[in-house]
């Protein structure tokens, strides 16, 4: 019995560990402006590729940033390509 929870459970643990990965990597580019109130974040196609991840991934990860004390404002950029930001 135990081993087959651990069966269903191994492809929502895989699932999470991209994200937390993906949601690092995104933590790492936070930059912050007028004196801390505002943040910045970036999360490109780079970083979905080497998570094994897509955009439904970051679903989230502003209101992660928004908990930073002192905000004001949250954003997060997902880029692309060389070409587009949004």
């Amino acid at each position: 019995m135990a081993s087959s929870l651990l069966m269903w459970l191994k492809p929502f643990m895989r699932t999470i560990q991209r994200t937390f990965h993906l949601l690092g990597l995104v933590l790492s580019t936070i930059e912050t402006y007028q004196g801390d109130q505002i943040a910045m974040a970036c999360v490109t196609e780079e970083m979905f590729r080497k998570t094994n991840t897509n955009r439904e991934f970051s679903d989230g990860f502003v209101e992660e940033i928004k908990e930073m004390r002192g905000l004001e404002v949250a954003c997060l950029l997902v880029k692309w390509d060389h070409r587009s930001t949004r």
